[in-house]
């Protein structure tokens, strides 16, 4: 039997138990966000499709112009297709791709237009886009110039368009053309107003649309989409400031800077050759009308380049806040959202949340389905709940602590402790003593060797000396003792040379600093400013400066909640998931949750409440009396509430109806949770005014 059992091998039984553990959630990078790329990618091919139909319409405006009058066949013609092409390259492309590359979910912090600007010039899309802007507008200019010769390039010279560089002038070859000036003039004036507009309304930021409350999810809200009324008026606007901004630049200059200039030596020999014929001819104010069709050429040239920049950034901005569906794709449409939801970008977390606000919101058995199977999820581990929970709560919390600093950065985290240095232990090892003495008998010295090493430098006939020689100094009087010390005193004197040179060449380099030079040169000019011009001019200034300078009560409540839009969708989908847990939630797993959620409502609510009050406390709401006596700064101090007030208004709204959901929904069942006593305080004012309510 023995033997038998040893011949045979011992083999494991089989088995079809296979311990798989629980896969964790891919990240947004491999599942959401390609997903969500591809339909942005197919979008932005519509903006360029639909920019370049709009650019049409500036190239035949121009074919028309040029041709001298209206023909059926400019509507298609070559020249037409070609210059529609050129426009849609030099104005419409750069414009998108500006947007595309510095498209931000999140505003700047700036409650004031000189902090917005300030703000503006310390990044580096601000230069980018100027330049682009710039060179759009005067690659245009010089395509108009040059579709203006093609046209007209046989005529009389003195009756062409007359917009080279130069005049036509056999004595003085080298003057400049005032109409090529003016027209460049006018484009780079267009350029840099649409980028002062664009940095005041911080084009490079999403504007989404307002996010519908959950009473009213079967209203659709509008989105903002092309407006033409109003991009019109804006385009025509910002046309004749900066015409009107060059005509009176070119005036100036004429008038001042060119006759302060040729009177200097050196500039006038620079500016003679060119320039010396604008001091001649007719009076500066007639100009505009003596060249009434420039003037209609540059506010046409204008309008046709900065509607072709508006219509590409508005298409733009249109298509890119519009809601993506990308769940119907996808496998678990569940497991790819909640994945999106922890982007690190936060574009991409809002079209996440958006579209499972939207799923978990239908009302139907599929919809049930989907959420029982999001609470019940054992297949990854943290399970989706437990991940869309903790990520929710995490982006709540950030916010919440946004908000608290009302916009300010957050602290820098406190330096880490130095490590204590441990104790040395005491040394055990016995001390044995160290003989610094030779230990061997030393060899007797010949009288040779003793003889050369007393007359050594430090021998013993060298030190006596040495010795004689500071005794007898000591003896000298103090009259020829002070001759020793002229050589030590004059190295102090050029050291302290050196030290006040160094002084002074610090003291320039900041006397000369950039920023103080413009410091000094804003005072000395708004010092000339009050004492000769009158004082109408002056209060003007005062009234420009304070509006520049001055904060904005809702920029600054924009500022303490950039990314509200984002956390109204947030507590939507929360407390719809939580609401709905009570009756699709087998396994209990959302209620360990309720405590957390409901108290970081209750905190973030009662902050925002408490910032309302201050608001409220800064203009008290008069009645129609008292409404109609308020001052000027009374009534701009009661709008800019408003403004703050509904900057804030969403989040608040999202708030109380999550909260009050939650309370009619589990009504006496909250008790069984324990909260913090400040929480069930307020929580408790919910419960109370729906006890009311029923």
């Amino acid at each position: 039997m023995n033997a038998s059992t040893s011949r045979t091998p011992i083999r494991a039984k089989p088995s079809t138990l296979v311990s798989r553990a629980a896969s964790s959630i891919p990240p947004a990078s491999q599942t959401f966000e390609p997903a969500l790329k591809s339909v942005l990618s197919q979008r932005l091919r519509n903006v360029f499709i639909y920019s370049a139909a709009c650019c049409w319409a500036p190239a035949f405006f121009w074919n028309t112009w040029s041709r001298g009058g209206f023909s059926l066949w400019s509507l298609l013609s070559l020249s037409t297709i070609a210059l529609s092409v050129a426009y849609w390259v030099l104005a419409a492309v750069p414009a998108t791709l500006l947007k595309k590359v510095y498209l931000s979910a999140t505003p700047a912090a700036s409650v004031s237009p000189a902090k917005t600007f300030k703000a503006a010039l310390a990044r580096r899309s601000t230069y980018v886009a100027l330049i682009s802007y710039l060179a759009s507008s005067i690659t245009l200019a010089v395509l108009n110039i040059i579709l203006a010769y093609v046209y007209d390039g046989g005529a009389d010279p003195r009756e062409g368009p007359r917009l080279l560089p130069f005049v036509k002038s056999r004595k003085h070859p080298y003057y400049l053309n005032g109409r090529f000036i003016f027209v460049m003039l006018s484009q780079l004036a267009c350029a840099s107003a649409y980028m002062l507009r664009h940095i005041m309304r911080d084009r490079f930021v999403i504007r989404w649309p307002a996010v519908r409350q959950y009473l009213s999810a079967d209203e659709e809200l509008p989105v903002s989409r092309f407006d033409p009324t109003r991009l019109a008026l804006s385009v025509t606007a910002l046309t004749v400031f900066s015409v009107a901004t060059s005509a009176a630049v070119f005036g100036l200059t004429r008038i001042l800077v060119l006759p302060i200039i040729l009177r200097i030596p050196v500039l006038r020999l620079a500016f003679k050759p060119f320039a010396m014929h604008f001091l001649r001819g007719p009076w500066t104010f007639s100009l505009p009308m003596r060249h009434l069709g420039l003037v209609l050429r540059c506010f046409a040239l204008g309008v046709s380049t900065i509607a072709t920049w508006e219509v590409a950034e508005s298409l733009f901005e249109a298509c890119i806040s519009e809601p993506i569906s990308v769940a119907p794709a996808s496998a678990d449409p569940i497991e790819t959202l909640i994945s999106g939801t922890g982007s690190s970008s936060t574009y991409f977390q809002y079209f996440a949340y958006m579209e499972l606000r939207d799923l978990v919101w239908e009302d139907s058995q599929a919809a049930s389905a989907r959420r029982a199977a999001l609470f019940a999820d054992q297949k990854h581990n943290p399970s989706l709940w437990a991940t869309l929970c903790r990520t929710s709560l995490v982006q709540l919390g950030k916010d919440y602590q946004h908000f608290l600093r009302r916009g300010a950065p957050a602290p820098d985290a406190p330096a880490p402790a130095p490590a204590p240095v441990p104790p040395k232990k005491p040394d055990t090892t016995p001390a044995t003593p160290l003989i610094r003495q030779p230990i061997f008998k030393a060899a007797p010295i010949p009288p040779v060797r003793s003889v050369i090493e007393s007359l050594a430098s430090d021998g013993m006939i060298t030190q006596a000396v040495a010795s004689t020689a500071e005794i007898g100094v000591a003896h000298v009087p103090e009259l020829f003792r002070s001759v020793a010390a002229v050589a030590p005193a004059s190295v102090k004197e050029s050291t302290d040379v050196v030290v006040a040179e160094v002084k002074e060449v610090g003291g320039w380099i900041e006397n000369y600093n950039p920023v103080q030079v413009v410091k000094r040169v804003e005072a000395e000019v708004e010092g000339a400013v009050r004492e000769h011009c009158p004082p109408q001019v002056t209060a003007v200034m005062e009234t420009v400066k304070e509006w520049w300078e001055k904060d904005r009560l809702g920029k600054a409540a924009e500022e303490c909640l950039p990314n509200r839009e984002l956390d109204v969708l947030i507590i939507q989908v929360l407390a719809h998931l939580t609401c709905v847990s009570l009756e699709e939630d087998r396994y209990g797993v959302v209620q360990r949750d309720i405590p957390r959620i409901l108290e970081a409502f209750m905190a973030f609510y009662a902050a925002v409440e408490e910032y309302q009050s201050e608001l409220s406390a800064k203009c008290e709401a008069p009645n129609e009396e008292e409404g109609e006596k308020l001052t000027p700064e009374e009534r701009e101090i009661r709008a800019e509430v408003v403004l703050a007030k509904d900057a804030v208004r969403p989040i608040n709204d999202a708030f109380k109806e999550g909260l009050a959901r939650i309370v009619r929904t589990f009504g006496d069942k909250l008790q069984a949770f324990r909260f913090p006593p400040r929480i069930a305080r307020l929580l408790q004012g919910f419960v109370d005014y729906n006890a009311r309510s029923l």
